[in-house]
């Protein structure tokens, strides 16, 4: 039906109205007419009957009647039949004609509808501010949606002046009345401190009420608190548990995360088959970050068959959504030569993409190429400049690398104390090498006051995640007695573990542990493997020592022209042991 239809049809029922009251004397003396009228909201009654029992054209009729009774619900309702087209054809004019009629009445769906109409310019000309009026008119009778969406217009700035206060007013007003959209968005805005102060544990309480709802994005999230412990203590099933759930209800983010979970090992067995089918699934949605994901997976051959070209595949459609991370990716691809032939243009042509859009992984990168002159030219200025902007978000390994500028005075004037400073958050944030070197300033009292038990302290933290030089300093230490008791026990111990890592210094000392049984059994076949080790990398000591083991037949059979050999390599570098026995020998080096 047009509406003209509906005219004609209202006109009828206004003619059959008339008959009955207009009729003559007679028919209001004699006996009763033979239509009864009735009121509006009866028609009114009588329509939402019929609509529930889904006998939508006979309700259609009764909203109609009712409706043009001024019968404010009713005129609702048949603009909502109108718009949907139940019992009618579908008229968005009229549907929205009538649902204005009703708003102006105070029906808050109808002031709500209303200002979906005019926003989204069905049934008239697009609207925004009108829209926005008529938002406010149903907030202000606690309609939760039309709250939220005002809190989402002032956050965005749409149709109105951005205001993110307001935006967290409106969202408190919704989320106080239950909307778990509404709730959800409370808890960002205090989370990341979006017009407001930034509470995360406000922020986890509000996910956790949208979450308790079912609400996925909020299941999510909370699922990530849960997961950094971000506004609450972490637990790892929890977080397990909430992502899955989102990701159940088919949130790609959620799928995307709970790869994660499983890749991660976290709040649940290790499966990356299983990661990786979740990668693919939110992936093949568009998903920037499970793209990214998913290409490093195959990379590095994680829960799938190894292939660079798939991995540089999946990695360009994430970095042509703009993703940060896979453009990095791509630039370390060209830098290795993974999947894609090497190129340091390439590689600096991603590196700036990513840095110019803040990932601090490829603005320390960049920095490095500057500082090295991969792809550049060497420029220390420019790379203390990406080096301090991956600094500045707490990226530990370009805070060590600020630091060696700062210490060095290169692209900037020697400044120790700084270098102490951006070492000490490196070392806090778990840099290894940052670690060693904050120790070593307290050691000998460089920007910094002496303090040798703190120094030892570092150097402890370093090589217990080995770092070979912290390894080899410790043992050192213990060796003499610097800052710890003497102990020969802990002396092999350390160089020990740098000797393995290839510290030629740790090599030829644990060969001295081995030749004189020092907190170790002796061992001279053991002494000998050692010091050739630490020889064949030219440590002098070494070379001295294990000609002296090859002439007296120390660990292995006695071999005078190999000793020889061994100690003319120490007497080259001055060795002066070395060029007293050559000398004495007759020979000359």
């Amino acid at each position: 039906m047009n509406s003209d239809f509906h005219k004609r049809h209202i006109l009828a029922l206004l003619s059959l109205i008339s008959c009955c009251v207009c009729g003559n004397a007679n028919d209001l003396e004699g006996s009763a007419p033979d239509t009864v009228i009735k009121s509006a909201e009866e028609l009114f009654k009588e329509g939402e009957a019929y609509y529930q029992r889904k006998v939508y054209d006979t309700a259609f009729t009764r909203f109609g009647e009712a409706a043009q009774q001024g019968h404010a619900q009713a005129q609702y309702r048949y603009g909502n039949c109108l718009q949907q087209g139940k019992g009618t054809t579908s008229d968005p004019k009229q549907a929205l004609a009538w649902y204005q009629k009703a708003a102006e009445q105070g029906v808050t769906e109808a002031q709500y509808k209303t200002a979906l109409c005019l926003e989204a310019g069905t049934g008239a000309e697009k609207d925004t501010a009108q829209a926005l009026q008529w938002y406010k008119k149903a907030a202000g009778q606690q309609h939760s949606q039309s709250q939220k969406i005002l809190g989402d217009r002032y956050a965005e700035g749409k149709g109105v002046a951005q205001d993110l206060k307001g935006a967290v007013n409106w969202y408190t007003q919704a989320a106080e009345q239950g909307l778990a959209e509404a709730q959800y968005e409370l808890g960002d805005c205090f989370m990341y401190g979006r017009g407001t102060v930034r509470n995360t544990e406000e922020g986890a309480h509000w996910y956790r009420q949208a979450a308790d709802q079912g609400y996925a994005q909020a299941q999510c999230a909370i699922g990530n608190c849960y997961k950094e412990g971000i506004g609450i203590d972490p637990n790892p099933r929890l977080a397990f548990r909430w992502i899955r759930m989102a990701a159940e209800q088919g949130l790609t983010k959620a799928q995307n995360d709970l790869g994660v979970c499983y890749e991660q090992a976290v709040g649940t067995d290790k499966n990356e088959r299983e990661a990786v089918n979740l990668y693919t699934k939110a992936a093949q949605k568009g998903y920037a970050e499970a793209q990214c994901n998913l290409g490093a997976c195959y990379e590095k051959g994680l829960g799938v068959t190894k292939n660079n070209a798939e991995a540089i595949n999946w990695y360009k459609k994430a970095a042509e959504q703009g993703n940060a991370q896979a453009q990095c990716q791509i630039a370390m691809c060209y830098k290795n030569g993974s999947g894609v032939t090497k190129s340091t243009t390439e590689m600096i042509n991603w590196y700036k993409k990513a840095a110019e859009q803040g990932n601090a992984m490829a603005q320390c990168n960049l920095g490095n190429c500057y500082e090295r002159g991969d792809g550049v030219f060497k420029n220390y200025s420019e790379a203390a400049f990406w080096y301090r902007k991956a600094a500045q978000q707490e990226y530990a390994e370009a805070q060590f690398h600020l630091g060696n500028l700062c210490y060095n005075g290169m692209g900037m004037e020697k400044n120790i104390e700084e270098a102490v400073n951006w070492y000490r958050k490196a070392a806090e944030r778990g840099n290894a090498t940052a670690q060693f070197n904050l120790g070593s300033c307290y050691y000998n009292g460089i920007g910094t006051e002496k303090d040798v038990p703190t120094a030892i302290n570092w150097f402890k933290k370093a090589a217990e995640q080995d770092d070979a030089m912290a390894q080899s300093f410790l043992g050192y230490c213990y060796e003499n007695g610097f800052g710890v008791e003497m102990d020969e026990t802990e002396v092999a111990k350390w160089y020990g573990k740098a000797a393995r890592q290839g510290d030629a210094k740790a090599q030829y000392k644990l060969g001295v542990c081995y030749y004189k049984g020092n907190g170790i059994q002796q061992n001279y076949e053991e002494a000998v493997n050692w010091f050739r080790k630490a020889a064949e990398q030219g440590y002098v000591s070494a070379q001295h020592n294990l000609g002296v083991c090859y002439d007296n037949g120390y660990g292995t059979e006695q071999d005078h022209k190999e000793a020889v050999v061994w100690y003319k390599k120490a007497a080259k570098q001055g060795d002066v042991s070395s060029q007293r026995v050559l000398r004495n020998k007759g020979i000359s080096w």
